[in-house]
């Protein structure tokens, strides 16, 4: 039995009808095809209506399993994924740096400081590039 559980009371209801990427017209929000079609009338001329409609019904589909599939995804990737650095799985490979020394104002109300090594930078970067080559399921978090 999977430890993992869904909440579907916890999903908010706008996740369903807000930001979805279209790659003709950006983000957009839909909530039926005549609201859709009279919020964008402008930005539809000349564009396949239907096709874009038939877009956003499939994104939205997907997001509403998204739930279920990461939780399948889960379990999968426990199983099967083989680490190429374990010890960032155990928590011992980043060490936050202290720091304390090396703060900058890039603007009023915005700092940068160093919170980990150029290393360790590379490592976490380097254990993504290995996961997403493994060939294990994954789902990006929205339509973009």
């Amino acid at each position: 039995m999977s430890k993992c559980q869904t909440i579907s009371w916890a999903v908010c209801r706008c996740f369903f009808d807000r930001n979805i990427f279209l790659k003709e017209l950006g983000h957009v929000q839909f909530r039926g095809p005549q609201q859709f079609q009279e919020d964008y009338s402008e930005n539809l001329d000349g564009l396949d209506k239907e096709r874009i409609i038939s877009e956003i019904f499939t994104e939205i589909a997907r997001r509403r399993q998204i739930g279920k599939k990461k939780i399948g995804n889960i379990e999968v990737i426990k199983r099967d994924y083989r680490k190429l650095h374990p010890a960032l799985f155990e928590g011992t490979l980043i060490q936050f740096q202290h720091f304390s020394e090396g703060i900058k104002t890039l603007l009023p109300g915005v700092f940068s400081f160093p919170l980990v090594s150029t290393k360790q930078c590379e490592i976490v970067a380097e254990e993504i590039q290995h996961f997403k080559k493994s060939g294990l399921p994954y789902q990006q978090p929205n339509s973009m």
